[in-house]
């Protein structure tokens, strides 16, 4: 027969176990959703993006808006406790997009702009598809309308990332007979390193080959992240 003192003992066990159980699983459910929120988040923005480039940005276009294709980017930390005081577990999201709002001059040569957009943590880089193309290797001969037997394409190529996290953490105690003061303070040093690639491929008509014209960066930028904090609480006796 289990006494009133065991049964209360059994229902603290029992609490502690499904208790640390049930927040567990929260945990999990709260990183899931904060991925998917932010990967959503992400592909919007691309759009939002990628849309307000079109109609603002014809960049030498002789007509009104441009063909855009937007890449974007962002590098981000997440809250984990499973890692130290603030160090929080890095998480890379990425989404493109592609926005046709183009209305070129009503003549022989009007051609709206073309352009290509990789932003990465909010630097970015837009250059348009003449850029790596003239007009006399487009696909089309826009005299003529015919297809070339050979022509030039341009396209965006591998993304190489290059992450690299320094994390430094300290604890200081610091007692008295009236109070027990502890100080705790963290510093993150994140490297970030990302190498979007290019190439210009000679294809042909009525043909599936392909030969490589000239392949290189479209963007590399190079950031250094840094961020400390500090806090402190004091028992009083």
């Amino acid at each position: 027969m289990k006494t009133k003192k065991q049964n209360q003992g059994q229902a603290i066990l029992e609490l502690s176990i499904f208790g640390s159980l049930i927040i567990f699983i929260l945990g999990i459910l709260l990183s899931f959703m904060q991925q998917m929120n932010d990967q959503q988040y992400t592909r919007m923005e691309a759009f939002r993006r990628a849309l307000y480039q079109a109609c603002t940005n014809n960049l030498g276009g002789t007509g009104a808006g441009s063909s855009v294709q937007y890449v974007l980017m962002q590098n981000r930390r997440h809250a984990d406790s499973s890692n130290n005081f603030r160090k929080g577990s890095p998480q890379t999201f990425s989404a493109s997009s592609s926005v046709s709002w183009a209305v070129p001059e009503i003549s022989q040569e009007g051609e709206a702009a073309r352009l290509t957009v990789v932003n990465v943590d909010g630097e970015e880089r837009v250059a348009s598809y003449r850029e790596f193309v003239p007009k006399d290797l487009d696909r089309f001969d826009k005299k003529t309308g015919e297809e070339r037997d050979k022509y030039l394409v341009f396209r965006l190529g591998d993304i190489n990332t290059d992450s690299r996290l320094s994390f430094q953490e300290q604890t200081r105690k610091i007692e008295d007979p009236n109070s027990i003061t502890n100080l705790r303070s963290s510093t993150l040093t994140q490297y970030l390193d990302t190498q979007v690639k290019y190439e210009t491929l000679w294809k042909y008509k009525g043909s599936d080959d392909e030969d490589l014209e000239e392949e290189g960066d479209f963007f590399h930028p190079q950031r250094t992240y840094t961020e400390s904090h500090a806090s402190s609480w004091t028992t009083q006796f």
